[in-house]
């Protein structure tokens, strides 16, 4: 007769102790970018004193380049932009807290050079978009503008505002009576319009009178501008603008 098994008694196991992780130490470059975000940090808390922004003008470009900072966040777009960071063995001037991987760093802001011929030719390129922009105002009303925009002016000292909103003429000030009706109405205008020859032989192309092949063209986006001495031409939209 077989006897019954006794039972088996668990044996008690040591749990292991947790062995305790090694810290790593930040590198050189990753203390270097803590440090810099920190001073930025506590800049912007305590504001900029006049000593301290003058380091931004200390930097000055060599003959043929130009400088910009920029903020350490748009390192990336910068360079693809064709910009490339500033060395900082060029301007031993600087305070050794600003060297930076090689670069220049200074309150979260990194220095960035590119060639000047470039930088001449975008300031080139906005002065001829801010022209095309003013093509169609008349000179007085750019004279009105110059007059606001001088300090010495008497309307600006009298309007106390920089910028005309709207001619003086078109300001009413006296009481006047409103149309008799509400809503929409259409008018017939008459103006003098300054057409092209190309428009001219288009139209005579398409065996179309002149002023209704202005009004298709106009219905299909040309711009109407008017001259200064009040004769409107059209300004058609380029692939640019």
């Amino acid at each position: 007769m077989k006897r019954p098994r006794r039972p088996v008694k668990k044996r008690k196991v040591a749990s292991k102790k947790a062995q305790p992780r090694k810290s790593r130490k930040p590198s050189k470059a990753f203390r270097k970018i803590e440090a810099g975000l920190k001073q930025a940090l506590s800049h912007a808390r305590g504001g900029m004193s006049a000593e301290d922004a003058a380091i931004f003008d200390i930097p000055k470009p060599p003959a043929g380049l130009a400088y910009q900072w920029s903020s350490l966040a748009s390192t990336e777009r910068m360079l693809m932009k064709g910009w490339a960071r500033v060395p900082y063995s060029r301007h031993p001037e600087l305070p050794r807290s600003l060297s930076f991987d090689g670069s220049i760093l200074y309150r979260d802001n990194v220095l960035f050079q590119i060639g000047a011929d470039f930088v001449e030719a975008l300031k080139q390129s906005g002065y001829k978009r801010a022209i095309a922009q003013r093509q169609g105002v008349g000179i007085e009303a750019i004279e009105l503008m110059a007059a606001y925009s001088d300090p010495g002016s008497l309307h600006r000292r009298s309007e106390g505002r920089e910028f005309p909103l709207v001619s003086p003429s078109f300001i009413v000030s006296s009481s006047y009576a409103r149309p008799s009706t509400s809503g929409d109405v259409v008018i017939d205008l008459v103006v003098k319009f300054s057409m092209p020859y190309r428009w001219r032989d288009a139209a005579a192309a398409l065996q179309l009178d002149e002023s209704e092949y202005v009004r298709r063209r106009l219905a299909q986006g040309a711009r109407l501008c008017v001259a200064a001495d009040g004769t409107y031409f059209a300004s058609e939209p380029t692939e640019e603008g």
